[in-house]
């Protein structure tokens, strides 16, 4: 029987993590459930990190992503708006996903349909591409019986993130474009280049000023050992991919990442934008806001915010407000806090939640541009800056050359 690290919020509101023996996600899930626990997530660790990423399949174009996703949940829609029947819906949307991986998610699915079971219990056999939030909002949709105003508000959600998600990608296109290059400058520069000049300032040794030396040194590691850099850059990527994997060194990473000056102030505007357009959308699908709570929570990416505001949950279950219980975890910022207070108080409370959503969503775009925009002539400047230096330590070897000759 395989082996699930499991994510899972206890009873007193903290992020609980932990092997599970079990069939499948779904009954490790379960049981988490009947132990009085929210499940955040459940991966199969039945083999070691090392082993999972050498063994890995190529699965080029079976990666399903959120415009994928999105793309699904809007045809889902369209069609139910249209009066179709949930299964001949289902049929009409695997013959046109051409995501491999998606449409054998949908064919299980419709095949559990067939069977009797609920959407929200097939789709939830899927919890690597329907979450827990997807999940819960079908199940909301299906006891109320608006399931077509469920796809749709799962829609426009879905439609707000890839927006958002795109957004970030454009802005940093250019500075990775810029970044790329220079870093196939400075090989080529250190690798071709350098390595011209050795014959040249082999004679002098210890007589060349020590820039040229330090220069001509990395050229020839460049040129002579090139082939354990790879291996080096290698053994880095695998090592900072199994660190992530690791949750107790993901967590202290989140917690440096918030420490930064400028990037922790993004990244915690971006998680309070998530967190609070996840609750926003859940309570409006009619969740009670305990259990919309802890799944917003759950899918906020930081995990030092996401312990932190997991606070919140244990106090809003015995009947507290969420704006004095949020304000307990001096976590979101005070902006978010007084306009969830008057949401609060108006009783206008998920509108509000996605009022803030946008309101922090553009803001964190509006602060991505402007550091994208510094970053720019910033590389362009370090480029320079090492370029420059390469060039004047190999006029100074010129320089020591010519006086020798001279004397």
């Amino acid at each position: 029987m395989p082996t699930f690290r499991y994510r899972a919020m206890d009873g007193a509101g903290k992020i609980v993590t932990g092997l599970m023996e079990g069939p499948n996600a779904s009954a490790v899930a379960g049981r988490l459930s009947q132990q009085g626990q929210v499940p955040l997530s459940a991966d199969p660790v039945s083999e070691t990190g090392l082993a999972r990423l050498l063994h890995a399949p190529l699965a080029l174009g079976r990666r399903v992503s959120l415009k994928d996703l999105q793309l699904l949940t809007r045809e889902l829609a369209v069609l139910l708006k249209a009066g179709v029947a949930l299964e001949e819906a289902f049929s009409l949307v695997i013959g046109v996903t051409r995501n491999v991986t998606l449409r054998k998610a949908l064919e299980e699915a419709a095949s559990d349909l067939r069977e009797g079971a609920s959407l929200a219990k097939a789709l939830g056999k899927h919890e690597a591409l329907f979450d827990g939030y997807y999940c819960s909002m079908v199940r909301a949709g299906e006891q109320s019986g608006r399931l077509e105003e469920t796809f749709d508000g799962l829609a426009r959600f879905l439609e707000q993130r890839v927006a958002i998600t795109e957004s970030i990608t454009s802005a940093l296109i250019y500075p990775m474009i810029l970044a790329v290059l220079v870093v196939m400058t400075l090989v080529l520069v250190v690798a071709v280049v350098l390595p011209e000049f050795k014959p040249i300032f082999d004679d002098l040794g210890s007589a060349l000023p020590i820039p040229t030396r330090i220069a001509m040194a990395v050229g020839t590691l460049f040129q002579d050992y090139w082939w354990l850099l790879v291996i080096l850059l290698v053994a880095a990527a695998v090592a900072v991919h199994l660190a992530l994997g690791n949750p107790e060194t993901r967590a202290r990473i989140d917690r440096a990442l918030l420490r930064l000056p400028i990037a922790g102030m993004l990244i915690r505007k971006a998680e309070t934008g998530r967190f609070t357009r996840t609750l926003g959308a859940l309570l409006k699908g009619g969740l009670p806001l305990p259990h919309a709570l802890a799944l917003a929570v759950g899918g906020v990416r930081n995990r030092a915010i996401s312990a932190t505001l997991a606070e919140t949950v244990p106090a809003v279950r015995e009947g507290g407000g969420l704006t004095m219980a949020l304000q307990r975890t001096a976590t979101l910022p005070d902006l978010a806090l007084r306009l969830i207070r008057i949401g609060e108080q108006s009783g206008r409370l998920e509108q509000m939640l996605l009022e803030v959503a946008d309101l922090f969503d553009t803001d964190v775009k509006r602060g991505l541009d402007r550091a994208m925009a510094a970053m720019v002539p910033v590389i362009t400047i370090v480029m320079g800056l090492i370029i420059g230096g390469l060039i004047a330590s190999v006029l100074l070897g010129i320089m020591s050359v010519n006086q020798l000759a001279v004397s």
